[in-house]
């Protein structure tokens, strides 16, 4: 309803029950409206929460009226309340209606207008958010580790309401238990102060912060992070994480947050982990008086903290030796920590009990690692049980009380099946043992020494002979050297070995004898017994072994020796092995029995048969024979060919004895190139090496070239003279039954050869006292295979591999050129030409010979005779352009005269294979045939010449691409000065020395003008050459070019490839000299050439043009070339040919006259244009016939619009020259004449000389008095006087206007009687009519006498 204006005053409204704030009474509330209806202020009661406020002025029905106050919410918070509102002088019709909210509507327009609003509800009058915690609050701690010292809480509290200045505010968190720490200090971040304001509560975990005000307003976001952290010292053990407890107090307000344990529970603040401690042990050794390295683990729950002084006790390791390198003053060293700090080293160590007590100087992590040395007893035993406990003494942080909790206390430790677990020592790591692998890891588990295998044989079981006793065995332990650990090898009966055995065999240097020598054993001849020490000496005046063991567990070691076989047959012994080792007491093995080599049985070779246990040791047999073989791997001639040879015998042939194989003899027929015969090799020392891949025994090391000790080893001597390589065995000499492979190099003859047979023998043999010798016997050749022979550097296709029967010994192919080609890469006159060669040879070019290719007949040919090349060149450059290794020198000796190429082998070529390389050469001006007659021959080898074909395989006719004729555009769509390209391929041009004749697919002339007298007439040449013309270097001269009004010139301006260049111009006889013009470079490409020219007064049709191009001589170029017309190729074009003059003419002619009247002055208007330019220097126009006309002779003035384009004498615009004649037909009357000189203007098409242009209409006029008596209209003409130097235009009648009629004021008597005198026609020029009256009346004013 409408609340109005009434008495006594306004109505007054009354809002109740807004309780809960802390704004005091107030008479005069300001109160903020935009209404106009409200009073500036109310009356405030803060118990009852009422509002009073007048209204101003009258209110309307249905019109919403705002107004707000501000108050000061109380700290607790509230529901909203019912608030009502009443109009005084009105009755309620609803008492205490609850106020309507803008805010609870789903658009929630409220919530949009005021920031600190988070639901709609929150809108409500009097609504006060009470204060709490947000999810997303969290008290998490950085360590779950007992004594850790360093356990960084962090809390961070998210809040529901700022926390403002207007009410003090506090943080509370309770439940921390477990701490060493009395007091803390917190780093505290906004709106928290500072640290000086926390307290702190040990017992109970407690902790406080007072807060820092915010700002006053109230607009906020829904959540504020309050954060801090602090550090406290964890206690000793390990305890479950406790609820934590958080309390904000704001005002009189309060919020709880209870925080139960976390995931990960670590996280959870307090909650420290239970200690616990899984322990593994291992040693590095189970073998007796070994340095043994104890290796302890430890993988805790929780890190090891100094601040509780942690304990490690350690005992039961028992059985260890004194050794005071190790275990200096009863103390023992860590070797090795993990981490590498925080054990305290030396540690006190009780050899007795095996026990000992770690101290920790610093943290350790969750895993700790330590090594300790001590050294094993001699005695094998069961491993000890040991015991490991680990202990905290304090509690840490500022309690003061002991902690005495033990971690761990360790039954015996065994550690897992695993060797990767096991640290070892640091040289000798253990291999691994599958038989003991169960047990050699517990710490101090010493294992007796035996033999897992035990095996013996010998190498010769002939009387006489030198025989290697081979042992092979393999321990359960290491041979420790601090207790003389040893191998004896008993029951050697019939051995015949030096007392100071030395050994052989894969293993032979880890051992030694009393000597101290390594590789060296004792033997005791007496006992037959051989003992071998597994240690090493510095020298063998050291007193002591070194301390690294030299023979390991489970190793398998295989030594031989040397006996002399008695010379008789014997039946094999059986021997024994044992491992002695000093200090042993007890648990020692028997010896173990030596299985002999019963079941080998030797491979039959020839007549010398084996059987099972000749191979026992020293069994001896009846004495055998030998066999021999010999191959050669290479049949090429002129390459190194190494022959491989395999012996056996079947007794020892010992030092300096001779083995000699004879029978190397050259019998190819005589050499061609007989100064450079390299074959065999010289006499002198011959090299001598293994045969790769060949499972027969090296010879290698036992040959020399001469006997005595100072001679080379791995050597022969070679005698040429004879033939023969004689070997001197050396470092003991040859076993017998044993397969000894060699090889040696010689150089094949450099031609065709049969084989030979070569012989072998062995003599000067000392075996005890005997001397002998085994006679001479062939040697064995393979007649029918090809095994054994290299792999011959040849391709396999066009040359075959080696073929069965070519192993027989000097067996050598024969040389041949298998193929020769060439082609050229350009025909093109002075081009240079890429000269590919191809070739392929039946066997291998040598570049240790100095071979080299001689191609011969490379010279052109021009009527029928070979002509030399150009250029005095004696080197070319030599690329080899194949896939091959480079076979060919970089550099070849050339001369062009004799046309002769040779080119260097500096390498080894494959034989079939194709080679190609190139040269390049520089082809002559002059077109020339190509050489057909090019043959190559091959020096150093018995090579026929063959003759170079051509062309080469990969061209299919020998046509060399873009070298051939040009494609010609269509000049029907096509301007031809483009459009030109596209080169086909020129026939046969790979030919060698080949030169096509130089010539122009098109040569054109053509020019910009056809107008008679024109300056800017540009002539434009055109030349297609199907070679490039740059090559040459020519000069090109235009001929034919007479008739122009250009003069002679030494510097006359040309445009060339649109270049500015100087040439001579000779205006006579119309020639144009270009010196060394810019040409194209490549074939088919337009060279464009332009000059300007002053064309002649007079018309013309074309010339004949002419084009010379020096720089070929004897080609189709040389001589004048026609230039085509332009119309040639585009035959609507005729005016575009070179110095075509067009005639001129005047189209547009036409005069007409102001009046017929006789004697009257008559203004003759002209309309004048011309077909052709008239340029003011060259054109002179003239008006005749104008029959009777009266005007003064000389100068005569010219009106209208383009009179100032004429002159009489070419300066002085708007007049003409007027004269006339008597009539020269003999009529009694006088021609007029009007000359005009045109002045024109500047435009394009005039050019440099000012013109009127062509097809424009002039119009002027002149006056002239007619004649008195009457005529009709003469014949008027125009024409351009030649007379007078002017292009030449016949003379033409000009156009009359014969239907216009002049427009004369005054000319009619009556109009309407038809008496007007001027009729069509009467314009015409000169038209005059004869005097008469139109009108004779005659009257009179009285008739009276």
């Amino acid at each position: 309803a409408s609340l109005t204006d009434s008495n006594p005053g306004y109505p007054v409204l009354t809002f109740a029950n807004l309780v809960g704030t802390t704004t005091d009474n107030n008479a005069a509330l300001a109160v903020s409206s935009t209404s106009g209806v409200f009073a500036s202020t109310g009356v405030w009661n803060k118990v009852a929460g009422s509002f009073v406020l007048n209204l101003t002025s009258s209110v309307s029905t249905w019109q919403t009226y705002n107004f707000s106050i501000a108050v000061t919410n109380q700290a607790v918070g509230q529901i909203a309340p019912n608030v009502s509102i009443s109009v005084s002088r009105l009755t309620q019709v609803l008492p205490s209606v609850t106020m309507g909210y803008q805010g609870m509507d789903s658009s929630t327009v409220w919530m949009g207008l005021n920031g600190a609003l988070h639901a709609p509800y929150e809108g409500q009058a009097m609504y006060i958010r009470s204060v709490g915690f947000l999810p997303g609050t969290l008290v998490t701690q950085s360590s779950p580790y007992p004594c850790d010292q360093a356990n960084t809480i962090l809390v961070s509290a998210l809040i529901n309401t700022p926390l403002l200045a207007a009410c003090a505010s506090s943080l509370t968190i309770m439940g921390l238990t477990g701490t060493t720490s009395s007091s803390i200090s917190a780093m505290l971040s906004s709106p928290l102060s500072n640290s000086s304001a926390v307290s702190w509560t040990q017992s109970s975990g407690q902790v406080s912060f007072n807060t820092n005000p915010v700002s006053g307003s109230t607009a906020d976001s829904f959540g504020i992070y309050l954060n801090m952290s602090f550090v406290v010292s964890n206690r000793a053990y390990g305890q479950s994480a406790p609820n934590i407890t958080l309390t904000i107090t704001h005002g009189a307000g309060t919020g709880t947050w209870i925080q139960t344990p976390l995931t990960p529970l670590a996280s959870s603040a307090m909650y420290l982990v239970a200690s616990s401690v899984a322990v593994r042990m291992s040693q590095s050794s189970p073998y007796p008086c070994d340095a043994n390295v104890i290796v302890i683990e430890l993988y805790s729950s929780a890190p090891f903290f100094t601040a509780c002084s942690p304990r490690i006790f350690i005992s039961g390791l028992t059985g260890t030796v004194s050794d005071s390198t190790l275990n200096p003053a009863g103390q023992v060293n860590l070797l090795y920590t993990t981490p590498s700090t925080g054990l305290a080293s030396p540690t006190p160590w009780d050899i007795v009990a095996g026990s000992l007590n770690l101290n920790m100087t610093a943290d350790l992590g969750l895993n700790v690692s330590f090594q300790l040395q001590v050294r094993n007893p001699a005695t094998p035993q069961a491993p000890p049980n040991v015991t490991v406990s680990i202990s905290y003494s304090k509690q840490g942080g500022s309690a003061s009380g002991a902690e005495t909790r033990n971690w761990l206390v360790g039954a015996p430790t065994v550690p897992s099946n695993n060797g990767s677990q096991v640290r070892k020592t640091p040289v000798f790591a253990y291999a691994g043992d599958s038989n003991y692998v169960d047990s050699w890891m517990r710490p101090l588990y010493i294992r007796q020494p035996t033999f897992t295998s035990a095996f013996i044989g010998q190498s010769n079981p002939l009387a006489g002979g030198t025989n290697v006793v081979t042992l092979t065995f393999t321990p359960n332990v290491d041979l420790i050297p601090r207790c003389r650990s040893r191998v004896i090898l008993n029951n050697l009966t019939g051995a015949c070995v030096d007392t100071d055995a030395a050994l052989g065999g894969a293993s032979y240097l880890v051992f030694t004898g009393a000597s101290k020598i390594s590789g060296h054993g004792s033997f005791d001849a007496t006992s037959s017994t051989l003992t071998l020490y597994g240690a090493r000496y510095v020298s063998q005046s050291a007193t002591d072994p070194l301390p690294d063991p030299t023979v390991l567990d489970n190793q398998t070691y295989t030594v031989s020796f040397t006996s002399t076989n008695q010379v008789r047959g014997q039946n094999p012994p059986q021997p024994y092995l044992q491992i002695v080792v000093d200090g042993a007491t007890s648990n020692m093995p028997a010896p173990v029995a030596v299985t002999q080599d019963t079941a080998q049985v030797l491979s039959p070779v020839h007549a010398v048969n084996f059987s099972a246990g000749d191979a026992s040791a020293l069994r001896v047999l009846v004495p055998g024979f030998t066999v021999r073989s010999i191959i050669q791997t290479n049949p090429l001639p002129g390459l190194m060919n190494t022959f491989k040879v395999t012996i056996q015998l079947n007794m020892a042939l010992p030092n300096n004895t001779v083995l000699t194989i004879s029978g190397f003899v050259v019998n190819t027929p005589t050499d061609p190139n007989a100064t450079s015969r390299r074959d065999l090799a010289a006499s002198g020392p011959l090299a001598i090496h293994d045969v790769s891949g060949s499972s027969a025994q090296s010879l290698v090391g036992y040959v020399r070239d001469t006997a005595g000790s100072g001679s080379a080893t791995s050597m022969g001597y070679f005698d040429r003279v004879l033939g023969r390589l004689s070997l001197f065995l050396t470092n003991g000499g040859l076993e017998a039954g044993v397969n000894y492979a060699f090889q040696f190099s010689l150089r094949n003859p450099q031609c065709q050869m049969s084989p030979v047979v070569p012989c072998i023998r062995a003599n000067r043999i000392f075996a005890g006292c005997a001397v002998g010798s085994v006679g001479r016997s062939l040697l064995d050749i393979a007649s029918s295979s090809a095994a054994g022979m290299d792999s011959l550097t040849v391709d396999g296709v066009n040359v075959p591999a080696a073929q069965p029967g070519e192993a027989l010994p000097l067996l050598v192919r024969a040389p041949a050129i298998l193929m020769a080609a060439v082609e050229q890469s350009s025909a093109m006159p002075c081009a240079p030409n890429n000269l590919t060669f191809a070739f392929r040879t039946s066997v291998s070019l040598v570049g240790d010979l100095n071979q080299s290719l001689v191609f011969t007949g490379l010279m052109g040919v021009r009527n029928g005779s070979p002509v030399a090349m150009p250029g005095g060149a004696t080197q070319l450059t030599v690329t080899q352009t194949d896939s091959n290794p480079v076979v060919l020198g970089g550099t070849a000796s050339w001369n062009p005269v004799t046309g002769v190429l040779v080119v260097p082998v500096v390498a080894t070529s494959v034989a079939g294979a194709d080679y190609r390389f190139v040269v390049t050469v520089t082809n002559p001006p002059t077109p020339q045939a190509c050489a057909r007659s090019i043959q190559l021959s091959i020096t150093g080898m018995c090579f026929n010449s063959a003759a170079v074909s051509w062309p080469l395989s990969n061209f299919s006719s020998g046509n060399l691409a873009l070298q051939g004729s040009c494609s010609v555009p269509s000049f029907s769509t096509v301007d031809p000065t483009s459009g030109w390209g596209n080169v086909s391929a020129l026939g046969n041009g790979s030919c060698p020395l080949f030169v096509v004749s130089a010539g122009y697919t098109m040569a054109m002339a053509r020019q910009s003008s056809a107008y008679p007298c024109d300056p800017s007439n540009v002539i434009t040449v055109q030349l297609v050459s199907y070679v490039p013309l740059a090559a040459c270097s020519p000069n090109i001269t235009l001929r034919g070019f007479t008739g122009t009004q250009t003069p002679s010139s030494s510097s006359f301006p040309v445009m060339v490839q649109g270049g500015a260049v100087n040439a001579t111009w000779f205006s006579d006889t119309g020639s144009l000299v270009i010196t060394s013009p810019v040409v194209p470079t490549t074939s088919c490409t337009p060279l464009v050439i332009s000059f300007t020219v002053r064309n002649q007064k007079t018309p013309r049709s074309y010339l004949t043009l002419t084009v010379e191009t020096s720089g070929f001589p004897g080609a189709a170029i040389a001589p004048a070339q026609s230039l085509a017309q332009y119309s040639a190729y585009a035959p609507s074009s005729a005016v575009n040919d070179a110095l075509v003059v067009v005639s001129g003419s005047f189209p547009n002619r036409t005069m007409v006259q102001s009046t017929p009247w006789p004697g009257a002055p008559n203004t003759l208007t002209v309309t004048l244009s011309s077909s052709v330019p008239l340029w003011a220097d060259c054109a002179v126009v003239a008006f005749a016939n104008l029959e009777e006309a009266c005007a003064t002779p000389g100068v005569l003035a010219l009106r209208g619009p383009d009179s100032p384009s004429f002159s009489s004498n070419g300066t002085l615009a708007s007049t003409g020259v007027w004269s006339s004649a008597a009539d020269p037909s003999g009529r009694a009357v006088q021609q007029g004449r009007l000359t005009l000189r045109p002045i024109g203007g500047s435009s394009a098409v005039c050019g440099p000389v000012p013109c009127l242009p062509p097809n424009v209409n002039f119009v002027f006029s002149f006056v002239v008095g007619n004649p008195v008596a009457p005529q009709y209209s003469p014949p008027v003409q125009v024409l351009a006087d030649g007379t007078l130097g002017s292009v030449p235009i016949d003379a033409s009648l000009v156009a009359k206007d014969r239907t216009s009629v002049p427009v004369l004021s005054g000319v009619c008597a009556d109009a309407a009687a038809g008496t007007c005198a001027l009729v069509a026609g009467d314009a015409a020029p000169l038209r005059v009519y004869a005097p008469t009256f139109l009108v004779a009346d005659i009257g009179q004013s009285t008739p009276y006498p």
